[in-house]
């Protein structure tokens, strides 16, 4: 799967670098030390979660900033095609997951929290940073507020790979609390992709080479590439086809709707969401998902290994700054928005534990504003939502078993556990 995806997004570079051996070069090192990192990953890491606690994933990432310093990796504009392919596959894929029809069904707090989280997050970051980034580097004010904007649609994105790995070590505990972070989850990350969509159409106009037209125009074009593009793959879809040649399609049109989305400079990984959301209410809304998720894991290791690779290094102190007051503020503002999410309810003040994980919804916001802005502003918030990803991913999983331990889940389960271990002694 890997390989045609490469060679799918590949094809469309640009001749001098597909054809010189530099890029061939390129291509092979590249292809070999990601299967080398999968095949470490799967022997060595996996037993390393399950054990200590963490996502798996984030080697991925440090490995891309590992080969970003070498220069034969430093050819952005031969990793631009796979970055924009990867981006377009998350996007379609979660929005299959259609979080508006599973919140409409739902009788939880889920709805409540992610709007607790997502408003107080992306608007408190915002705000923050907007008066912090200025004085930091030379960056002018608009750029400031757009820096800002990206970094509360990236702080508000979460994920629940974390709840993945506790639910796999303690297979045995039942909990509603799964249900609810997850739900919580799906609707924040679908209210900060549109939300991104957005963004980069008000700041459409700071692009070098920009389409002369206006953030509504643009916004609609959004929409029209997405949801016009959904109407269409739908009309040819086949009931009768299968697996590898719905694989294909989907393949086709995500690649179709990322280069239209990437040629206009819009948001690839909103575009793709909308086509996703439509497609979800397809017949062959499962089938899609089958098709899809048989690739995740190699797509979700390229999106790692390549968002690393885009990674430059910046002034340690002005960096280290930015990414304790991102980190921070992030910590803070989940909180708050956690705690009065819970008033009124029987939802816990401190249900933000569980959701601290960022995944490849917060990547992908960070690989569509660096590609678009260059700067050193653009490089301090990029080298922030990066190390933010590993840092979160690292802790999420203790804190989510902390949380549940609280609310008696695993607790009980470790007492009943104990009791049957006595009565067989006994």
């Amino acid at each position: 799967m890997i390989l045609i995806f490469s060679n799918t997004v590949f094809a469309s570079a640009s001749e001098d670098v597909a054809n010189s051996s530099e890029g061939m070069i390129f291509l092979l090192a590249l292809i070999g030390i990601v299967l080398a990192a999968y095949l470490l990953t799967h022997f060595v890491v996996e037993r390393l979660q399950k054990r200590y606690l963490f996502v798996s994933g984030v080697e991925y990432l440090l490995l891309g900033m590992a080969l970003s310093s070498f220069v034969l990796f430093q050819n952005q504009e031969a990793i631009m095609p796979v970055l924009v392919m990867s981006v377009g596959f998350f996007g379609i894929l979660y929005g299959l997951d259609n979080p508006i029809k599973i919140l409409l069904g739902t009788e939880n707090s889920s709805l409540r929290l992610s709007l607790a989280n997502f408003v107080f997050i992306s608007t408190g970051t915002t705000l923050l940073f907007s008066q912090i980034l200025p004085l930091m580097t030379d960056c002018s004010t608009d750029l400031a507020w757009y820096c800002g904007a990206a970094l509360g649609c990236s702080a508000a994105a979460s994920s629940a790979q974390s709840v993945d790995v506790i639910q796999e070590r303690f297979d045995d505990v039942k909990t509603q609390m799964y249900d609810l972070l997850r739900q919580s989850i799906e609707f924040t990350n679908m209210m900060s992709a549109l939300a991104f969509g957005v963004l980069l159409c008000v700041s459409h106009s700071l692009h070098s080479g920009s389409v002369d037209a206006s953030a509504s125009d643009l916004a609609w074009v959004t929409l029209v590439i997405g949801l016009g593009l959904g109407i269409l793959f739908s009309l040819f879809l086949d009931r009768e086809s299968d697996e590898n040649s719905r694989f294909l399609a989907v393949t086709g049109i995500t690649s179709l709707a990322s280069g239209a989305a990437a040629f206009l400079m819009l948001s690839v990984l909103t575009v793709n969401y909308l086509l996703g959301l439509f497609l979800a209410y397809t017949k062959q809304v499962g089938d899609l998902k089958q098709a899809l998720q048989s690739a995740e894991r190699p797509m979700r290791l390229v999106l790692l290994v390549f968002a690393g690779m885009l990674w430059t290094q910046v002034d340690l102190v002005k960096g280290s700054v930015c990414l304790l007051l991102f980190l921070l503020s992030r910590w803070i503002f989940q909180a708050v928005a956690c705690w009065i999410a819970s008033m009124g309810t029987n939802l816990r003040f401190d249900v933000f534990r569980g959701l601290l994980a960022q995944g490849e919804i917060s990547l992908c916001i960070a690989i569509s504003f660096r590609l678009l802005f260059e700067g050193e502003v653009v490089d301090l918030i990029y080298s922030s939502m990066l190390f933010s990803v590993v840092l979160n991913e690292l802790i999420a999983p203790r804190f989510l078993r902390s949380l549940l331990v609280d609310a008696g889940d695993l607790r009980l389960e470790w007492s009943s556990s104990m009791s049957q271990s006595n009565e067989e002694v006994q």
